[in-house]
């Protein structure tokens, strides 16, 4: 290594790789899967592997996906044990053996700490053409964008089956901390999509808080689309919520039917949501629990606006406070 070159741990990864690698995942998801057989896809920076579980019963699709290239060490111990690998490594690149020299670059590459770019500088001049390939591979990795595996946790997914010559949406759910997510009651030989939600509309507070919790969004400005929902107690409800979309918004209210049973009503004038959906999501505001995650169907009413309603039923005690979240989702214009 060179005198400027220290074994400190490898750069952050900032915000910027992470928006590459959902761009990149999205251009990977965009063919579609079938349900009986296993698929491997991988970019530059991002890959998905989806796999059957079949039983008895039922078959579930289960989807994880993963960083082709290590991401930074994370935490005092995990720092340690990277700077630990890192000189192991780059005592591996002067070992006698061949095979241990070249185990040496690729894990360099994989490590992805840029103060092993002058070592693999090096071996790059070295005598075997072995060596100097591994090392000229290794370096082009270093260069790779790279995420952390908690990168991709908690991403909202979207499945959606093809019927006849329309595609459906079946439901939603979220990638756990080791980026992986389940679908269960999938049909076997069926043709299915999968769809990052655009995260980007999503608030990142909760549109709205239900229960004791509850506050009012300040920002909200009052529109006609508002206005047409059925009247509210506005001591009992939390004010509408507007969601600024680019032909329009998409209006969120709380009120009660005749039954005296609680309905989140959506309205939206916006030409992209007709035959469209909503993805709503709500989680305990103390626990953060998902207690409900569904879509909400969009359909032209009478006077041509489109409105959705989202019924909520008994599993919900409003002495307790729940995070409300939605976001727009737009029919699809894959072929089918």
């Amino acid at each position: 290594m060179s005198g400027n070159d220290t074994l400190s741990s490898p750069p952050p990864h900032d915000s910027q790789s992470r928006q590459d690698g959902l761009k990149e995942l999205h251009q990977l998801l965009a063919e579609s899967i079938n349900a009986d057989r296993g698929i491997t896809r991988a970019g530059k920076i991002v890959g998905f592997h989806v796999t059957p579980l079949s039983s008895e019963d039922q078959t579930q699709l289960a989807v994880r996906f993963f960083p082709v290239c290590l991401g930074a060490a994370q935490g005092d111990e995990e720092s340690q044990a990277d700077r630990v690998a890192l000189r192991m490594f780059l005592d591996g690149l002067q070992a006698a053996d061949l095979s241990t020299r070249l185990a040496a670059c690729e894990a360099l590459g994989q490590l992805g700490n840029l103060t092993a770019r002058s070592a693999l500088t090096v071996a790059e001049q070295d005598e075997n053409w072995l060596i100097r390939t591994a090392a000229h591979k290794a370096l082009r990795v270093l260069d790779i964008p790279r995420l952390a595996t908690q990168a991709l946790s908690n991403l909202p997914v979207l499945l959606w089956q093809r019927v006849k010559h329309v595609w459906k949406p079946l439901g939603t759910t979220k990638t756990d901390q080791r980026g992986e997510a389940y679908f269960a009651n999938v049909s076997p030989g069926a043709v299915y999509r999968l769809q990052l939600l655009q995260t980007q509309h999503r608030t990142p507070q909760p549109a709205l808080i239900l229960g004791t919790g509850r506050t009012t969004n300040e920002e909200f400005v009052p529109e006609a689309l508002a206005a047409e929902s059925a009247e509210t107690d506005v001591n009992a409800f939390p004010q509408a919520y507007r969601l600024a979309l680019e032909d329009g918004s998409l209006v969120c209210t709380v009120m009660q039917n005749e039954e005296e049973q609680l309905v989140i009503e959506f309205r939206t004038e916006s030409s992209r949501l007709r035959n469209g959906w909503v993805s709503c999501l709500i989680t305990h505001r103390e626990t953060h629990q998902d207690i409900l995650s569904t879509l909400v169907e969009l359909t032209p009413t009478t006077r041509g606006i489109l409105s959705g309603q989202l019924l909520l039923g008994e599993e919900f005690d409003l002495t307790q406070a729940y995070e409300f979240y939605f976001e727009p989702v737009p029919a699809p214009t894959w072929d089918a």
